[in-house]
């Protein structure tokens, strides 16, 4: 009835009242949905059906124009190509450039807001490098650990820390100073495109460890039934964490139960990336 991944079938995904409902076929999906309806009116609830949306993820360029029609009480549903669910952009394509983008644009607008500080001369730039992490940082990284990043993706990200810095040393584009001198100014590297990818490993260690509940690590390690498209396929959450570690799927899953080694491992792999992992600590 719902997506058969590792041989469990999975029709929602529930944190509190945000609810995604899930199958691989318009009347599977009817059904859920009338369950969840009639469930929820048995309890005095109704759901919303203008903001209940219908996302259809095609199995390929043909199927991609069809828009499945789904009611509620006789109130069809919208089609989207994208929603939001906790904060993140969920996408048809299955990329997460849109999410990222939006993340980078929103961390951009809060650096705006504290030019005030940027221009304070009387602010050493130590503690506005701290300010940056603390106060702008968070936009920009959230939800980083389960996302998959494309090449583009990734120069987007390094494209916008150098932005930040030129912002927080008030250095114009028409200064034509270039990224190595920035650089060299505010005394680091590029770090914040390897701090993504220290955190998601940080964050598979802790979902393979999860003893309270298999459904994250069924997900993570699971295989969908399904026909592979044409062409060269995307790589997957799942072969970007065994680049970064140099392992596979087995071995992840088994050195990440011991914290030590699992600490070590992301230890060397952000090396690798010539990251400090005490400063992405922070």
């Amino acid at each position: 009835m719902g997506i058969n991944i590792g041989g469990r079938d999975i029709t929602n995904l529930r944190y509190a009242y945000d609810t995604a409902l899930l199958s691989d076929n318009l009347t599977s999906m009817k059904r859920i949905l009338h369950r969840v309806n009639n469930a929820g009116q048995q309890a005095g609830l109704l759901l919303n059906a203008k903001i209940t949306k219908v996302m259809h993820i095609p199995a390929s360029k043909e199927s991609s124009n069809v828009e499945p029609d789904i009611k509620i009480d006789r109130t069809s549903l919208e089609n989207v190509d994208n929603f939001k669910y906790l904060g993140s952009i969920k996408t048809s394509d299955g990329t997460c450039s849109k999410d990222i983008y939006k993340r980078i644009a929103m961390a951009k607008q809060g650096m705006v807001s504290l030019n005030n500080i940027w221009k304070d001369k009387s602010i050493p730039k130590p503690l506005k490098f701290k300010l940056l992490k603390t106060l702008v940082g968070p936009r920009m990284l959230y939800g980083c650990e389960t996302r998959t990043m494309r090449k583009v993706d990734e120069s987007k990200i390094e494209a916008a820390e150098m932005w930040f810095f030129r912002r927080l040393l008030r250095v114009s584009w028409k200064d034509r100073s270039t990224s190595g001198n920035v650089l060299a100014e505010m005394g680091t590297g590029r770090t914040l495109l390897s701090l993504v990818k220290e955190r998601r490993l940080k964050y598979i260690g802790h979902a393979e460890r999860n003893t309270k509940t298999d459904l994250m690590k069924t997900i993570f390690e699971g295989k969908i039934e399904a026909k592979r498209g044409r062409g060269r396929p995307s790589l997957s959450y799942v072969d970007q964490v065994s680049k970064a570690t140099g392992l596979k799927l087995q071995s992840i899953s088994q050195k990440s139960q011991d914290r030590v080694i699992w600490r070590g491992i992301v230890k060397s792999s952000c090396a690798a990336a010539n990251i400090n992992p005490d400063d992405a600590a922070r």
